[in-house]
């Protein structure tokens, strides 16, 4: 599955690849998520003659004398493009890539920190270089069995444990949106007639104003700390709020989507994007109804759907504009490259 979103979330020029953990499908709370943006305009290999060359993208050698075991270094050959000799540095009258440089070009708001080869000190966003053939110190993997394990037998527990906890999560889905009424009051809204009427009765009961108000209070969604966060929001900030219904919405999509149901998950999306259009239960703060375009840009990226997904995020920065140290912790708006 994350295969398939990886290549519908594929750009002209760049691709996407989950790897890690999660993009071996192991989808194990608290562990980051590692993306690689493959970029589609360079390109490395050992041995390069000039008649392979392609005059709108850039060519790499890739050179092992001299170096560490497991290190590679990166010799210019030809560019289209002379803003990639920013990116380099000479040795020995040639032009190498600089990896301090090349991580450097793609610091950002959203991602401002550098972490090994990635920029974001959590999750792992690493844009990398292509090599269309195997190098000859790899070419060993290629014949290397990729079958001993887990077995089919491990393969089916694991994915029947996974399908029953999302039927599960669904069920409990439905129940949660059956307390969200009309007679429900959000927070940042007033009581209305009817609401203040309940409100009345259960204070007659003697029930206490605090306890009386839980019958028609629904809050937002806040999390405390960021393993309660979707891993597939790539939120590495604790503290924001989502409204309930549009997080209840997010969340069937995301069960309907692993279990791999398209036409429930086209449901859940649809669903989604009505609470947000019509303001159900979203109340008037917009921090929180940022957080609703989020989660719908999500849904759409996952779907692969990036034109939509890119409208979704747009209407995130709008509304989150005057906070920007809200904004860097979305790390699916710097996988967005025009926002």
């Amino acid at each position: 599955m994350n295969t398939v979103c990886d290549h519908l979330s594929s750009e002209d020029n760049r691709v996407y690849i989950t790897s890690g953990s999660f993009g071996e499908g192991l989808e194990m709370r608290g562990s980051d998520i590692d993306i690689m943006f493959v970029l589609k305009r360079i390109e490395v290999n050992e041995k390069i003659t000039s008649h392979f060359f392609n005059p709108t993208k850039t060519y790499f050698s890739l050179k092992t004398e001299d170096t560490k075991p497991g290190f590679a270094m990166l010799c210019l050959i030809s560019s289209p493009s002379h803003q990639i000799l920013d990116i380099c540095e000479t040795y020995r009258t040639d032009n190498y890539l600089s990896n301090a440089l090349f991580r450097k070009r793609y610091l950002n708001d959203a991602s401002p920190v550098e972490h090994g080869p990635c920029v974001s000190d959590t999750d792992g966003l690493t844009h990398c270089l292509h090599s269309i053939t195997w190098v000859k110190s790899a070419s060993g993997w290629i014949s290397r069995s990729n079958k001993l394990w887990p077995n089919k037998s491990t393969q089916q527990i694991i994915t029947n444990y996974g399908e029953k906890q999302y039927k599960e999560c669904v069920t409990l889905i439905l129940y949660a949106l059956s307390k969200c009424t009309l007679d429900k009051l959000i927070r940042g809204t007033e009581l209305s007639v009817t609401q203040r009427l309940l409100v009345k009765w259960h204070l007659i009961y003697k029930q206490g104003l605090v306890r009386s108000l839980k019958f028609v209070l629904v809050d937002n969604i806040i999390f405390t700390t960021s393993a309660f966060i979707p891993m597939e929001l790539l939120i590495v900030k604790s503290g924001y709020e989502i409204p309930p219904v549009v997080y209840a919405h997010f969340l069937s999509f995301l069960c309907h989507y692993h279990m791999n149901n398209v036409r429930a998950y086209r449901n859940s999306l649809r669903d989604l994007q009505l609470t947000i259009d019509e303001d159900y239960f979203m109340g008037k703060d917009k921090c929180p109804k940022a957080l609703s375009y989020y989660c719908l840009g999500t849904a759409f990226q996952l779907m692969g759907d990036n034109v939509s997904a890119q409208i979704a995020f747009t209407e995130t920065v709008k509304l989150l504009y005057p906070y920007p140290f809200l904004i860097r912790p979305l790390k699916r708006l710097s996988m967005t490259t025009s926002l």
